[in-house]
């Protein structure tokens, strides 16, 4: 799905960030008066946009049933009810890619002693789709 946001004139993403329930919080600036941009006061203006999950009726079943803990993590991971062939990925704060595999089982438990004190995503990949983005915190 694709989403086109802004004016006629010059506008600009500078963060993008997931939030907990699946979404995007989008940190930016503008200087359009129109469009979805509304209240412009002149000279480029901050502009903060938040977009909801983007999940179907079935997407959102599934990731109602999906639990994972515990939160903060200390050497281990546990994550309950994966659908059949999803992608388990773990991103740092800073974006970077840690580890990515595909899982079969229906629950797994991921080895996270090697990972630094700090915050990471986990996501949650079905058939193609992010079914679920949530952050952790690693704490030892």
């Amino acid at each position: 799905m694709a989403k086109t946001l802004g004016g006629s004139a010059f506008d600009d993403a500078y963060s993008i960030k997931l939030t907990n329930d699946g979404g995007l919080i989008i940190a930016g600036m503008t200087q359009s008066a129109d469009g979805d941009v509304t209240g412009y006061h002149g000279n480029g203006d901050a502009w903060i946009v938040k977009l909801g999950a983007f999940l179907s009726t079935t997407e959102s079943n599934i990731k109602n049933n999906i639990k994972i803990y515990p939160n903060p993590v200390k050497d281990f991971v546990n994550i309950d009810n994966l659908p059949s062939e999803s992608t388990i990925s773990i991103t740092d704060a800073a974006g970077r890619k840690i580890s990515s595999k595909k899982y079969s089982e229906k629950n797994v438990s991921i080895n996270t002693s090697g990972l630094i004190n700090g915050n990471y995503i986990i996501q949650i990949e079905h058939q193609g789709t992010i079914i679920l983005s949530k952050k952790i915190i690693i704490l030892k």
